[in-house]
């Protein structure tokens, strides 16, 4: 009887490459997890390159120029030159744990989970979801866990790390307490705020069972945050001044342990740049020890593959973008001096080269800094003077931005009565590193998570290298690569890009331009290792070959009518049938239908069947809708499942939606989105509406599932529909409170920030008022030259601060406003109904306090 084939080699048809450093050396031992306990095992580097090849892999050499045969890189961290061209070659680089998991498993592991790339900030969480999160909460928790680089595993074992839950009252946080496992029991506030920064924060405030996330109390909360003012300092190091501090060379002339003993610049050609201010004796200094490290200084930026200038601009500096070559600044050249480690100048926005003239647009700027210390403060200020911008130690209402860690502060009081924008660092790193300004609007921006300081995270953020290649050559177009790394800039004009254009990000990483050649390694039996490279590539040639379609479909779109009644398509009555069939639509009517429609409506002719009510409800593909929820009404996750799978757009948050078309709601209520649903002017419906959708597969007309709550209307004295009307009305006009700034005080019922809410929904701005003389432009500045009657200035306010009451009116008065101090429920009643000249003497707080004297 034969024999039976023997299996192959775990490791077969693994070509690899070591990197040395960070942790892999040849002097130093690393360590890799091995077992399922995540028990840490020593290595050498010799070590691990036998668990390799005698397990099938083969090492190859690693050429400075090309990765040519190359599979596998091994690493301890991205902070190495080939890193970038490695991912654009779609060569694996990966920990050195992956060896070990590999062996463990008799598998090869995915080698997505063990990148070292810093866009995978999850890279080394193993998560499992509680029974207790809601079914529609835990799909979303999935694909950010996914999206962030973690694992996702449904069973609890020892590999896990992290478990997402409510309470400590579930299965999986039972199995933690019982066998006194080290996963983190967290609040799924956790990755909700590390999904809206883009960085891992530490989970320490989210620990269950009494998370103190939960704890609202401010004198607690600022003695935890004092204590985590300098947590971050670790990822700045070497790269905080503006001005890079000089060595500090030793006095005797022979060098020093550490300088006998420097490598970094093996096999590197060093171009220092006429532009750095550097004496004569000092340079030859430089120039000694990068010879002593094993490197050279050549004269010629030709000869160079690593060029140190202080601004960018000059040829030196282009011609290194240009040839992909490695840009640094001085500080970065004293960090691979001081470290012996060689790192990316991308990686630390101080380590390249700063703007000549700053960053267009920030010379207008007065920027403050606050809950910021020691090297992170220091390490800020640099950058805002980097950028262009002017830096004020103290806080005025001249600043027009104030960067904080958090927002349990004095200055960030202040500022927001001043209405100065209030934003993390995130703000200004991603501004300067992508070489634009970046929106204050954006979430990530605006994000304080309680009970974290956010210095914990500053200094992770690159250099945007597609964005500073923009800004050097305009009109030549880089072409994108998977890592985000452009090819060399060639003006041959046949690098056309696809019309179907996305730009390569950590996001679509997966994705290729039209005409960019598959690398040799990717074989079949690569792509099916890959888990399911080759399939993606498939799919992104056939997209590639629909993009004449998609660039049409994008162009008919901005026809009126669309890309139904629009255009060529609406001219050809056969195709337009076939697309109306496709559609589902129930029936078809003709361009010649469609006009006499419109002319019937501006006409107001009520006899024709097509004049009903405004249709407002759009495509179900683009449908945004909320729900409500209630005694009488239980929207279930199979129901918010199925409407998903119809097309429909489910909007939970709607401070993270601009965009509201149906609310669904069992009666009139008094909620949050009730109030952003009436101010942007939606169809509210009864929750007949969603069984009648499902009915029919697709999202009905709104007329007969108008909501109607008569005992509510009575109670408020309003018409609904009436009001919803108007909020249109005032929509189209930027919104009921648009140009007004509201002021509301501290003590007001449920605290400031629902009211604020309920302003901004209305296209208003409400601040905090502690009695801060507010930044008030004089009555009439902006309004018609003769006045009906005199602008109104409000604050919403309780007899409890009534100390402010007096200088508010005042303010006002001076500046040409009548104050009006009202309590909440005048902004509830406005709000609901829509319509500013609605009053109730009861809402009126000036009788009860005399006037100003």
């Amino acid at each position: 009887m034969a024999e039976p084939p023997h299996a192959n080699p775990i490791f077969d048809g693994v070509f690899f490459a070591i990197i040395r450093g960070g942790a892999i050396d040849d002097e130093r031992e690393t360590e890799v997890c091995c077992t399922p306990s995540t028990a840490k095992t020593v290595l050498t580097l010799s070590q691990l390159k036998s668990k390799l090849t005698d397990n099938g892999a083969i090492e190859c050499p690693l050429s400075s120029e090309k990765l040519k045969n190359i599979t596998h890189l091994i690493a301890d961290n991205a902070e190495f030159p080939a890193f970038r061209d490695a991912v654009d070659a779609y060569i694996h680089v990966v920990r050195p744990s992956w060896v070990d998991q590999s062996l463990w498993k008799k598998r090869i592991s995915n080698p997505r989970q063990f990148s070292p790339d810093p866009a995978y900030f999850l890279v080394d969480a193993n998560v499992v979801i509680a029974e207790d999160i809601p079914p529609h909460d835990r799909e979303c928790l999935v694909g950010g866990i996914l999206a962030m680089g973690g694992q996702y595993s449904t069973v609890m074992t020892k590999l896990v790390t992290h478990v997402i839950a409510l309470t400590m009252e579930n299965p999986q946080c039972q199995i933690i307490a019982d066998k006194s496992l080290r996963s983190l029991p967290v609040l799924p506030h956790w990755l909700d705020h590390c999904f809206l920064l883009g960085r891992r924060i530490k989970e320490t405030p989210y620990l269950l069972p009494e998370p103190p996330i939960l704890d609202y109390d401010r004198e607690g909360t600022l003695k935890y945050l004092k204590a985590e003012n300098r947590a971050g300092e670790s990822n700045i190091q070497g790269a905080v001044m503006l001005e890079a501090r000089p060595l500090q060379i030793p006095e005797p002339v022979s060098p020093s342990k550490s300088r006998k003993q420097l490598t970094v610049f093996r096999n590197h050609a060093v171009l220092l740049g006429e532009d750095l201010t550097l004496n004569a004796s000092f340079r030859n200094t430089l120039t000694e020890i990068i010879e002593n490290g094993g490197g050279q200084v050549v004269r010629s930026r030709e000869d160079a593959d690593t060029i140190i200038v202080s601004t960018r601009r000059g040829l030196n500096f282009q011609h290194a973008i240009e040839h992909r070559k490695d840009v640094g600044s001085l500080n970065w050249l004293y960090h691979l001096i001081n470290t012996n480690t060689w790192t990316d100048p991308l990686r630390k926005l101080l380590h390249y080269p700063v703007p000549y003239l700053g960053i267009g647009g920030f010379n207008n700027f007065k920027i403050s800094v606050s809950n910021y210390a020691g090297d992170a403060r220091i390490y800020l200020e640099s950058l805002i003077k980097a950028a262009g911008c002017t830096f004020t130690k103290t806080l005025t209402q001249e600043n027009t931005h104030l960067i904080t860690a958090h927002t349990f502060s004095d200055k960030v009081d202040a500022a927001r009565e001043w209405d100065i924008n209030v934003v993390n660092h995130l703000w200004l790193e991603e501004s300067y590193g992508g070489w634009t300004i970046k929106s204050v609007s954006e979430p990530k921006y605006t994000t304080f998570p309680g009970r974290t300081h956010l210095s914990e995270i500053v200094g992770q953020t690159p250099i945007d290298l597609r964005e500073v290649e923009k800004f050097i050559f305009p009109h030549r177009e880089p072409r994108p690569t998977r890592a985000g790394r452009p090819e060399p800039l060639e003006p041959s004009s046949s690098n056309v890009q696809s019309p179907f254009h996305t730009p390569a990000t950590a996001d679509n990483a997966g994705r290729v331009e039209q005409g960019t050649p598959t690398p040799a390694n990717t074989s079949d039996k690569e792509n099916a290792e890959s888990g399911g490279r080759g399939a993606k590539n498939r799919a992104l040639n056939k997209l590639h070959s629909m993009a004449p379609d998609i660039a049409l479909f994008h162009k008919e779109m901005k026809r009126k009518g669309g890309v139904i009644h629009g255009g060529r398509i609406a001219s050809d009555p056969a195709r337009n049938r076939e697309v109306a069939a496709a559609s589902g639509l129930k029936r078809h009517r003709s361009a010649d239908n469609e006009d006499k429609v419109a002319s019937d409506v501006s006409r107001g002719v009520q006899n024709t069947p097509t004049n009903k009510r405004k249709k407002s409800t759009p495509p179900s593909d683009k449908l945004h809708i909320m729900v409500t929820s209630g005694d009488k009404f239980a929207f279930t996750a199979d129901k918010s499942r199925k409407l998903r799978a119809l097309g429909l757009v489910e909007v939970d948050d709607p401070d993270k939606s601009s965009k509201i078309d149906v609310l669904v709601s069992h009666k009139i209520l008094k909620t949050p989105k009730f109030f952003a649903a009436v101010a942007a002017g939606a169809e509210i419906v009864a929750p007949g509406w969603i069984d009648a959708t499902l009915e029919r597969k697709e999202a009905v007309e709104t007329d007969r599932w108008i909501l109607k709550d008569p005992d509510a209307e009575k109670d408020h004295n309003f018409v609904l529909q009436d009001a919803l009307s108007r909020a249109r009305t005032n929509k189209a006009h930027d919104g009921l409170f648009y140009g007004m700034t509201i002021y509301c005080t501290d003590n007001v019922q449920h605290g400031i920030d629902p009211w604020q809410k309920m302003v901004e929904w209305n296209g208003g701005k409400c601040l905090p008022y502690r009695g801060r003389d507010p930044r008030l432009a004089p009555a009439g500045a902006d309004a018609d030259p003769e006045p009906s009657e005199q602008p109104s200035l409000y604050l919403i306010t309780v007899a409890k601060d009534d100390r402010y009451w007096n200088k508010f009116r005042k303010t006002a008065t001076e500046s040409g406003y009548r104050p009006a101090l009202v309590t909440h429920e005048w902004l509830i009643r406005v709000c609901m109904t829509q319509d500013l000249s609605v009053w109730d003497p009861a809402w009126d707080l000036q009788a009860s306090k005399t006037e100003v004297a």
